[in-house]
């Protein structure tokens, strides 16, 4: 288990360039990387995403329950800073940031 301890580094190939080999063919990666990011890029952003050495940058964008439950949001980043769980990233360092949620329901302990 030493990624548990160490991380894991994935090694990224961009897809337009990548050979076929048993996990797919060049033009099926494309086409898999168009569909999950298309609605995420423009056209140009998308041709050069699949080109580029490096995943493309882009951000999701919160739920909608963000704002409305935003200060126990901003109550649990603090926490998570303060903890050392998360950081600020520069600009330039985070290449995919996910939308955050609120999902309200009861917790039980049995």
């Amino acid at each position: 288990m030493r990624w548990v301890r160490e991380g894991y580094s994935f090694q990224f190939t961009a897809p337009a360039v990548a050979p076929d080999d048993r996990r797919g063919t060049t033009a099926a990666r494309v086409q898999a990387v168009g569909q999950l990011l298309g609605g995420c890029l423009t056209p140009a952003a998308l041709r050069q995403a699949v080109q580029s050495p490096l995943p493309p940058s882009f951000c999701l964008p919160n739920h909608t329950s963000v704002a409305e439950h935003r200060s126990f949001v901003e109550g649990e980043l603090l926490a998570c800073l303060r903890s050392g769980a998360i950081s600020i990233a520069q600009a330039g360092e985070a290449h995919c940031v996910s939308g955050m949620g609120v999902v309200i329901g009861r917790a039980s302990c049995v």
